[in-house]
């Protein structure tokens, strides 16, 4: 059986490397989403990496407890062991790069403030021009 399945982990590596592997969402298989539909359907931070796999089911859901009556998902393979069925949508925000751009959003606040008591000569001061 083929799937299509969108999945978010922290970083761009391996999740097994960093245990971040945190959301994954089953797709239409035959549909064609675009970037920005998968973006939003994977309802996460730039601080994450979008995947999709397209490929042969990873999931065992035969798996079933009678004791306690639920079914177990056992893995038959895990995702990242087909990397010719795995892309990555979106790489994650690099580490020190969110703060880089919280200080340019701060000093662009500072000039815009400054700009609008002292005009354009106060902007452009405290933005270094």
């Amino acid at each position: 059986m083929s799937i299509k399945c969108l999945m978010v982990t922290g970083s761009n590596e391996d999740p097994r490397q960093n245990d971040d592997w945190w959301s994954s969402e089953i797709l239409e298989t035959g549909k064609d989403y675009t970037r920005e539909e998968l973006i939003a359907l994977a309802k996460c931070d730039d601080d994450d990496a979008i995947w999709i796999y397209e490929g042969e089911e990873w999931e065992d859901k035969r798996a079933y407890r009678p004791d306690i009556c639920i079914i177990q998902f056992a893995d038959k393979f895990y995702p990242w062991d087909r990397p010719e069925c795995l892309k990555i949508i979106r790489l994650a925000a690099l580490p020190g790069e969110k703060e880089d751009n919280w200080i340019d959003e701060w000093r662009r606040e500072q000039a815009m403030e400054a700009g609008m008591l002292g005009g354009c000569d106060a902007y452009n001061e405290v933005m270094g021009y």
